[in-house]
């Protein structure tokens, strides 16, 4: 009697066994289909987003530090032609949440977030008085400074000094527009040469001091064809 009683059970038991076994089974054979093509977006998410901010990227000033205005000018040819995107890959390249640019959808895709920073330049002019003497120190720090050069006729500009070091010169006198390269590590005193005296106005300083702040490259992939 109790062994007949425990027939049904058995029976119960085998059958939510084998359910079981086919249920992971079939789960895996569900994971082993798509862990490639999953591996695959991931590694070019990865690759994609490196890539942009690499310190030779055409969108970055130095690694992790990038000019908003030429990420935003991104095209989806660039990813493919300079940055090794594949063309039969969707993508989505995202600013703070916002998006950049996108072919595809690819909300089933791989997404990969780079924390940078973003840098922009304005420029600021100043009018040196030169009351003192013809020393200018800009008031923050920059790359490059533009001249504007044109002294009144009782004074010359023969060569301009940058912490010591000539940047521009002319025997005959220096007249006119000159973007030149500065150190943009420290503070930067300009030294305009000559003979005579220098007025308020003989010259103009244009200089571009960074406003940087943290955000969120995300970039994502998502393989179209097959892995």
């Amino acid at each position: 009697m109790r062994a007949q009683t425990s027939l049904p059970a058995l029976g119960i038991a085998l059958v939510v066994l084998v359910s079981t076994a086919l249920f992971a089974m079939t789960v895996a054979q569900e994971q082993l289909r798509t862990a490639p093509g999953e591996t695959l977006e991931r590694e070019a998410a990865t690759s994609l987003s490196e890539a942009l901010v690499a310190p030779d990227a055409t969108v970055t000033r130095r690694a992790n530090v990038v000019d908003p205005g030429l990420l935003r000018s991104l095209t989806v040819a660039d990813l493919e032609q300079r940055y090794g995107l594949e063309s039969s890959a969707g993508v989505r390249v995202q600013l703070d949440g916002r998006t950049l640019l996108e072919r595809g959808d690819v909300s089933d895709g791989s997404t990969v977030d780079r924390i940078v920073l973003l840098e922009s330049r304005s420029p600021r002019t100043i009018v040196p008085a030169f009351s003192a003497s013809r020393n200018v120190t800009l008031p923050r720090r920059t790359r490059n400074v533009t001249l504007d050069i044109r002294p009144g006729p009782n004074a010359t500009v023969e060569r301009v000094r940058a912490n010591g070091r000539v940047r521009l010169e002319s025997p005959g006198g220096l007249r006119g527009r000159a973007t030149v390269g500065v150190s943009r590590y420290e503070t930067v005193t300009l030294r305009f040469e000559g003979a005579g005296t220098l007025s308020r106005g003989d010259v103009r300083v244009t200089y571009y001091p960074a406003r940087t702040r943290r955000a969120t490259v995300s970039v994502t992939v998502l393989q179209w064809g097959d892995p």
